[in-house]
């Protein structure tokens, strides 16, 4: 904390001084009583009323002390305390961007302030302004030279910028210049942090060079093995990648990292394939990821048959994949099969649908093998259609004695059916079967009535087939059988939640929720920031139109999210006077992308889906939108009533138990003094305050805003820039962050993020149905004439833009969601007609009626339409009777669309 400057006498001067130590010390009160002796005597100090309205900012009392800390502003407006004070109040409220202009302020009155600098650096990294952070922390690193901190965070600034080369030296001088004793850890982190700037930089060579030069100083020997193993890639030296990764393979078989690069040094990988195997995580190989040759196929299987180590199942599933296509794949996968269900191995089914890939559409300069979603693709793979044959096959065994006698190798024992059964249960349902997998799973039942791996998937499969209600009743007793298991909890909670059943779901969370007599189960998981029950409630109630109360636990999913957010402002100074190095670059990293994570997706989706339906029916706010006017107003008063009623017991419960606490007090009960006053309560338990006297339109920009504010400042030369973040969002996100800008009027916001949905959207991909819908909406927007003289600020480019997307999405996607299936080559031979997927259908239908519905003028809809009738064969026609009252009407609308759409074709 910045020290005041001597304008006041000498006693108060040192009273001062003491208010300051108490702030730091946290002694609150002890120091508004000291400044409260100043401010008798000094009514207009202006440093002593900013330090007071500090502490009462500390002590909750933020209206008070944002008045005083303007009074005092106001009456010494040229004093850095008094700004820095101001910048900490707003530090404290997560207002970083006005923290940032106090600080700046009191720079400019004593630009060498040490404290200043140091808070104003936490909060340009806070705010990702790496520019200004580079600029603050080299005049920190003037002023205070002999600090490591200095140093330190100077580097990390530098290296936050791709400044290698500064990082990498600024290192080299702290060393040159410093005396002070470094601990073995610390100095290992200085030497690996420096290997990264060098390998950032491309100097693969000098990093090689580096390691092996400072290698009896660094501690942190795996690292240090596998930093050298990926040097010796990225610079070609693939023999000595070889051995290097072996002899991690060896000690770590189970590791699928060490698999994928020595698999990277096998095949002599380079370019875009060396950095996809490099860039690949968790399970992924680049066996497994990449389409490769016959040769290469071949190198990975005689190397993994030759090197095979005992009892390893990564080397199993490794040359399980890479059989595929030859003669021993059948005896080798029923080997597994075999293995697997006589131990016991409930992840089979997932060890067999690893291999089940199939050539990506994307086009990219290295061919890639992806996972197939569509069950009727899954159904037709050879290994899926082998391994129910095999499963098919061992179950038989199970009839006679003869039939396992006949089918020769030993014979299954009796726990192996029932994982048969389960497995081929699997099968048939990632192959969409769901009739045969039920099927499946109750013989499993019948076979072992306790195992609970048959009762998870049993519910699964009801959930599939849409019946919540089965779903949560069956898994409600499989947790019954085991009510030790949290997970079988959980599961349960989740099924009764999708089933709408509130009270039971949360009734069934709270059994494994520690909590005291009083407490708040909802409160508890709150706290803990449980977002997935967060998620399942707010869908709960979203299905029930509950809007306030689903919109309130998406808010409470948001501010876990920002105090995820908030809470790394503490860390910058720690990890700079620790030298975690690489961790706080990696956090740093991670924190970026938060706001792109698969649960705040679906809170955002869930969250700016009600506000716009809202937005389109606010008579609907509570929920009885469906209702007459007369049945919603009386509904409402019932409604009020009950409200009322459950206000009354709450206090009814309050008054009951302060009574009782005033009793154990009179009573001298020795735990009496130690008793926990009762939790605050909450103030909206109805989340009327999300629905009441809101912007509906601007409460779904402050959801989607979430996504890039945070990020990365404005690039220069490009208005309005929404930052990297929407990359990393789904297709469903980026539709719907369009759909929120159109409808505000942001129509160059609303194209960057349909382009980034399109960026994805490579070779014969399909575009999201969603996305699709929004860009005609965006270019039926552009083209109506109603829109005034808006439209016409829109640059040109932006026009031919949305044409290109147009015309891409109705080109490829639209004909890739319309693909008819290749025929068997059965039917082709009968001349049979080719067949039809069904969830096609169903998605073009809907697509037709959407346009319908939103773009009856628009050209581009009667084209859809006649393609898809002249693509699916007689009984399945997209053809509805037309209103004669309303054809001449569209169709003079149509003709006014056509001439629009065809002057920007021209222009495109």
């Amino acid at each position: 904390m910045a020290q005041a400057q001597g304008k006041l006498p000498k006693k108060e001067a040192e009273i001062f001084r003491t208010v300051v130590s108490c702030y730091e010390t946290k002694q609150y009160k002890k120091g508004v009583k000291a400044a409260d002796s100043i401010l008798k005597k000094f009514p207009n100090s202006g440093e002593t009323q900013a330090m007071k309205g500090l502490l009462l900012n500390c002590m909750g009392q933020k209206e008070e002390a944002y008045e005083l800390v303007k009074l005092g502003l106001r009456n010494d407006v040229r004093s850095h305390v008094c700004w820095h004070v101001y910048g900490l109040l707003y530090r404290s409220d997560n207002n970083y961007k006005e923290a940032i202009k106090c600080y700046l302020n009191a720079l400019r009155i004593d630009k060498d302030n040490q404290n200043i600098l140091r808070d104003l650096s936490n909060l340009q990294i806070q705010m990702r302004d790496m520019a200004g952070f580079v600029t603050t922390r080299r005049r920190i690193l003037e002023g205070r030279p002999t600090l490591r901190a200095s140093w330190v965070a100077f580097a990390l600034a530098n290296f936050a910028v791709k400044e290698y080369d500064v990082a990498y030296d600024a290192i080299s001088k702290y060393y040159e210049t410093s005396t002070e004793q470094v601990e073995p850890y610390e100095e290992s982190e200085f030497y690996l942090f420096q290997n990264l700037c060098l390998e950032k930089a491309g100097k693969y060579d000098d990093a090689i060079a580096h390691l092996e030069k400072e290698r009896a100083k660094i501690v942190d020997v795996l690292s240090w093995r596998v930093k050298k193993g990926q040097l010796f890639l990225l610079t070609g030296r693939f023999a000595e990648a070889r051995t290097h990764w072996e002899g991690l393979v060896r000690e770590q078989p189970e590791n699928y990292r060490y698999h994928n690069l020595l698999q990277a040094a096998l095949l002599e990988l380079s370019g875009d394939a060396l950095q996809r195997a490099l860039g690949m995580k968790r399970l992924e190989l680049v066996s497994t990821k990449i389409a490769l040759s016959a040769e290469q196929k071949t190198l990975l299987l005689d190397y993994y048959t030759a090197h095979a180590v005992a009892k390893s199942r990564a080397f199993e599933r490794i040359r399980l994949f890479l059989l595929q296509g030859t003669a021993e794949f059948e005896a080798a996968l029923e080997a597994v099969i075999r293995s697997y269900t006589t131990s016991g191995i409930p992840s089979l089914c997932q060890d067999i649908m690893a291999l089940v890939v199939v050539p990506s559409t994307q086009a990219t300069e290295t061919a890639l093998l992806v996972h197939p979603s569509d069950a009727f693709d899954i159904a037709r793979h050879p290994t899926v259609q082998l391994a129910l044959q095999i499963t098919a096959r061992l179950l038989a065994t199970f009839a006679s004695a003869e039939a396992t006698a006949a089918a020769g190798g030993s014979a299954l024992s009796a726990s192996a059916e029932l994982w048969l059964w389960f497995l081929q249960a699997h099968l048939q349902w990632k192959s969409g079967a769901l009739t045969a997998a039920m099927d499946s799973i109750e013989r499993a039942i019948a076979h072992t009535p306790t195992a609970l791996d048959m009762y998870t998937f049993k519910a699964k499969l009801f959930k599939a087939q849409g019946n919540f209600r089965a779903a949560a009743e069956c898994m409600d007793q499989c947790r019954a059988l085991d009510l030790q298991d949290r997970y079988l909890n959980n599961k349960a909670t989740k099924y009764f939640l999708r089933n709408d059943d509130y009270e039971a779901g949360s009734a069934t969370i709270a059994m494994f929720t520690k909590h005291d007599s009083e407490g708040d189960v909802q409160k508890t998981l709150y706290d803990l920031q449980c977002s997935w029950y967060e998620l399942e409630v707010a869908d709960c109630f979203a299905r029930q139109h509950k809007w306030a109360l689903a919109l309130k636990r998406l808010a409470g999913i948001r501010q876990h999210f920002l105090d995820q957010y908030d809470d790394i402002f503490d860390f910058h100074s720690y990890c700079f006077r620790k030298t975690t190095l690489r961790a706080y670059v990696d956090e740093l990293s991670a924190l970026d992308t938060s706001f792109g994570h698969k649960r705040y997706q679906r809170a955002l989706q869930a969250a700016v889906k009600i506000y716009l339906h809202l937005l389109d029916a606010p008579e609907d706010v509570d929920g009885l939108g469906h209702l007459s006017a007369a049945d919603r107003k009386k509904e409402r008063a019932k409604v009020k009533k009950q409200r009322e009623r459950e206000a009354a017991e709450r206090a009814r419960q309050r008054e009951e138990k302060e009574r009782e606490r005033e009793a154990a007090a009179s009573g001298n009960k020795k735990d009496a003094a130690d008793e926990k006053e009762d939790k605050k309560e909450d103030a909206d338990p109805y989340g009327d305050a999300y629905v009441t006297n809101k912007d509906f339109l601007q409460e779904a920009h402050t959801w989607c805003q979430s996504l890039f504010q945070f990020h990365a400042p404005p690039v220069h030369g490009l208005p309005d820039h929404d930052g990297d973040l929407l990359a990393t969002c789904s297709a469903e996100t980026l539709a719907l962050v369009a759909e929120v800008q159109i409808r505000r009027g942001k129509y160059l916001k609303a194209l960057r993020a349909l382009s980034t949905a399109f960026d994805r959207v490579q070779g014969g991909q399909t575009v999201h149905a969603d996305v699709f819908l929004v860009l005609l909406k965006l270019a039926w927007k552009m083209k109506n004439k109603k829109l005034g003289t808006a439209h016409a600020l829109l640059p040109p480019i932006v026009k031919a833009e949305v044409a290109r997307l147009l015309q891409r999405a109705t080109q490829t996607a639209l004909a890739t969601w319309l693909q008819p299936l290749t025929p068997s080559s059965a039917s082709s031979s009968s001349g049979a007609a080719p067949q039809w997927r069904d969830v096609s259908y169903e998605q073009v239908a809907e697509l037709v009626q959407h346009l319908r519905t939103h773009f009856a003028a628009a050209p581009f809809t009667e084209a859809v339409v006649t393609f898809a009738q002249s693509l699916y064969p007689q009984g399945k026609a997209f053809a509805v009777a037309e209103d004669p009252a309303t054809t001449a009407a569209a169709a003079a609308a149509a003709a006014v669309a056509s001439a629009s759409v065809e002057t920007l074709a021209d222009s495109a």
